[in-house]
């Protein structure tokens, strides 16, 4: 047995020794055979609150702790010290391997140009993937675990999974992908999809896309963190602080346009422009009664069409996001319905508010 000292919340690490190993390194280790399951029984008492219980493993190079693998130990039941002693089992899988390499047909290939995926249904409905294709991307196929049924009715079923990686150091992986469902062998909505360049400014994790349709172009520039960006189009240059913006185009010229939290959106003809990209303030109040839950939102727009929008409240460490299911006045502001007759989510406690504004053009 290994321990160490405690930490400034009281945890302990407490090691059960397999072999030579000081937990960092273990070259003289106990030696497991890679992807079995074993089994483990300890005795454990003390005044300590709850433990969690996991193995450290080393996969290629023992006599480093950079190869330490760390995986969580299956208990059959919560470990919770007393004064007297507790057996304990459980079940651990020795350095499991990752999905992609328990894929059966596996197929690898680039990825950084555009390519698609399409799956056929017997009755002529058709699901595409569409990948834009970015540098240094890499991509593989195959067939992997598909079981849903908890019941293990479906035991050896499969499904076909996608895996992409982003080989880039250092990069933000943001990774885009079109869905299309058609069905009755109809043409797909959307048949293309390419990323567009972008400007050295644009805050990282900005994805920029043009998409093929069966009515032209679809523009979608989507940022994490909104920012004044500038970037080239079919259409010419398409400037906007937008979180989302989308314009249609037919013939390269715009036909129709939205923007959600942003001011401004230019593309050649089509101009939109907002004094704030979201309404936002405090909140004074919530509460729930007989099927009913809402927020007090302080200074929050009279006259609006709200309903159907998103309130998104902060707490000071969660931000959490509500449909709104209708509005009533209040003494300083509006009472926000989270949920109505019934329906909806419980409005829980938050110290602001902020509702995301949408603008929406067409030519």
């Amino acid at each position: 047995m290994a321990a160490t000292a405690p930490d400034e919340q009281g945890r302990v690490n407490q090691a059960l020794i397999c072999g030579d190993s000081n937990g960092y390194t273990g070259p003289n280790a106990l030696v497991g055979e890679r992807e079995q399951a074993y089994r483990v029984r300890f005795a454990i008492r003390g005044t300590g609150g709850a433990v969690s219980v996991g193995t450290v493993a080393w996969p290629n190079d023992p006599s480093t702790p950079d190869d330490r693998v760390h995986d969580p130990v299956q208990m059959k039941q919560s470990v919770v010290p007393g004064d007297e002693w507790q057996l304990c089992e459980g079940t651990f899988v020795l350095v499991p391997a990752a999905a992609e390499t328990k894929m059966r047909n596996a197929r690898v290939a680039d990825g950084s140009a555009p390519w698609s995926v399409r799956w056929r249904w017997e009755d002529g409905y058709t699901f595409d993937a569409l990948f834009p294709g970015s540098q240094d991307e890499s991509v593989r196929l195959g067939d992997g675990w598909g079981q849903r049924d908890h019941r293990n009715t479906d035991r050896g079923a499969t499904l076909p999974y996608v895996i992409r990686r982003g080989e880039a150091p250092g990069a933000l992986d943001v990774f885009s992908t079109v869905f299309v469902g058609t069905a009755d062998a109809r043409q797909p909505v959307a048949t293309n999809v390419r990323e567009l360049p972008l400007p050295a400014e644009a805050p990282a994790g900005t994805v920029a896309l043009a998409v093929e349709t069966s009515e032209g172009t679809d523009i979608v520039v989507s940022m994490l963190d909104p920012a004044a960006v500038t970037i080239e189009t079919p259409a010419g240059p398409l400037s906007t602080d937008a979180r989302l913006a989308v314009v249609s185009l037919a013939d390269a010229r715009p036909v129709r346009a939205q923007m959600v939290e942003g001011t401004t959106l230019r593309l050649s003809e089509c101009e939109l422009t907002l004094d704030a990209p979201a309404f936002e303030g405090e909140i004074t109040g919530s509460g729930s009664e007989a099927g009913r839950s809402w927020f007090e939102a302080a200074g929050a727009p009279e006259g609006g069409e709200l309903t159907g929008d998103t309130l998104l409240v902060e707490d000071g460490e969660h931000l959490r996001a509500y449909p709104i299911r209708g509005v009533e006045p209040a003494a300083d502001g509006l009472r926000v319905l989270t949920k109505l007759d019934g329906t909806g989510f419980v409005a829980r406690s938050g110290e602001r508010w902020r509702i995301p504004r949408v603008a929406s053009w067409e030519g």
